[in-house]
């Protein structure tokens, strides 16, 4: 996008997106994983979401700065 509402518009429609898919990736756990498993496929799932953040993070610390293969570094952690 290059106009600030085209941005924001989409970044609305991703932040209800994953506010949607924290809700139902719950639902889907419950349906999927055996009734003995639930409690440890539920505690993997959020340690894996809530570990990508800090990750993330640290990524972008490391590749914003330089440009990987003539490549902006802001677009490597996008991808």
């Amino acid at each position: 996008q290059s106009t600030v509402n085209g941005i924001l518009a989409c970044r609305l429609l991703a932040g209800i997106g994953l506010g949607v898919e924290l809700v139902t990736i719950d639902a889907y756990l419950v349906e999927i994983v055996p009734k003995h498993m639930r409690g440890k496929a539920a505690a993997i799932m959020h340690a894996i979401a809530y570990l990508a953040i800090p990750l993330v993070a640290f990524v972008s610390y490391l590749l914003i700065p330089i440009d990987p293969l003539g490549v902006a570094g802001w677009r490597w952690v996008v991808l």
